[in-house]
C-alpha cells in the first residue's frame, strides 16, 4: 500500500490480513474492543509503537507513547 508523511514522520499502511485477525482474536481478554484488538495485533506483529492513551495496551506488551 502507499506511504505518507505526517509531521516528518513516516508512517506506512498496515492490511488488516489474517495474520492480524487469527493473532487478534487469540490474545487474552483484556481489552474487549475488536478495533483496538486489531491495533493491538498490528503492533504486536509488525513491531510498531502505538500512539494512546488506553493503559490496556501495555498489558499486551504492545509499546506505546501518548
Amino acid at each position: 500500500m502507499g506511504r505518507w508523511r505526517w509531521q516528518g514522520h513516516e508512517k506506512g499502511m498496515r492490511i488488516l490480513g489474517n495474520a492480524i485477525m487469527l493473532h487478534a482474536s487469540a490474545l487474552p481478554e483484556i481489552h474487549k474492543d475488536p478495533a483496538d484488538r486489531f491495533i493491538i495485533a498490528t503492533a504486536l506483529l509488525n513491531g510498531c509503537v502505538v500512539v494512546t492513551g488506553d493503559r490496556r495496551f501495555p498489558e499486551y506488551g504492545v509499546e506505546t507513547m501518548q
